[in-house]
């Protein structure tokens, strides 16, 4: 057994016809989150979810800074 400490993390629930867990892989290691709920997750997957988040928050802002380019 592991001995890596182990966070909670929630999983945004997402759209109506989204998939009902979300994948994420670390090291090696495959881990399928429900969404819409709290799951208790080693630390290095806590920290792919919140860089996960941060890219795509990232991605969200640049595509918004080219639509507004391009108007």
């Amino acid at each position: 057994m592991s001995t890596e400490k182990r966070v909670e993390v929630f999983v945004p629930r997402g759209e109506i016809h989204d998939e009902p867990n979300l994948f994420v892989g670390v090291n090696g290691v495959s881990y399928l989150l429900p969404k819409g709920q709290t799951s208790l997750v080693p630390e290095a997957v806590a920290r792919e979810l919140t860089l996960s988040g941060k890219a795509q928050q990232r991605r969200d802002r640049n595509m918004e800074d080219l639509l507004r380019a391009g108007a």
